[in-house]
């Protein structure tokens, strides 16, 4: 079975973006905790990046769950639902889940949800716009795929039973933190 994913990229300032991080650091943490200690199926991959160029928050969740409202009840997804509170910049983005992780294009959106500022609200998979749904296939494509072949990892046979990837200085420094505090 191929892995599923659910990808956003939300249109946040950095300052707001460190916010949520901040204020959401323990939900994150123990989620990076679950993932270390082997709790979910192997490959299972979650990306926050914030990127200065676009002022947008990344999320990543490549997952082997074959369903959506299994993938709706993993805690990191509800952590990054919060990010609407915290968003500054008018804008409305998305958070998809996607039946096939590598073949985000072609296979069949489960389930989508609009992000704005203070509101998320699910829209209907059937009416997005395949240019939104391919700028979701590029953040995959970087954020997955590049980033595993520039560490000379692979998704599949890295030998861990997990694949994190914090490319982002603010990111990766609270998140580290603070799974290196709740290690004691």
């Amino acid at each position: 079975m191929e892995p599923t994913a659910i990808v956003s990229k939300v249109r946040i300032s950095k300052l707001k973006a460190e916010q949520f991080l901040h204020d959401n650091k323990v939900q994150f943490t123990q989620e990076i905790v679950k993932i270390m200690k082997g709790e979910y199926e192997p490959g299972t991959v979650l990306v926050l990046q914030y990127e200065e160029e676009t002022e947008s928050m990344i999320f990543v969740y490549w997952l082997e769950l074959r369903n959506p409202e299994s993938m709706m009840q993993m805690p990191g997804f509800e952590a990054f639902k919060q990010i609407a509170t915290y968003k500054d910049i008018e804008a409305s983005d998305l958070i998809v889940f996607s039946s096939s992780a590598p073949n985000f294009l072609t296979d069949p959106i489960w389930k989508a949800f609009q992000i704005s500022v203070n509101e998320v609200t699910p829209v209907i998979p059937n009416n997005l716009s395949r240019k939104l749904i391919s700028e979701l296939d590029d953040i995959l494509a970087k954020y997955i795929f590049e980033t595993a072949k520039e560490k000379n990892d692979s998704i599949d046979s890295s030998g861990n039973p997990y694949c994190i990837f914090f490319n982002n200085k603010c990111v990766h420094s609270i998140l580290v933190d603070e799974y290196n505090r709740s290690r004691g």
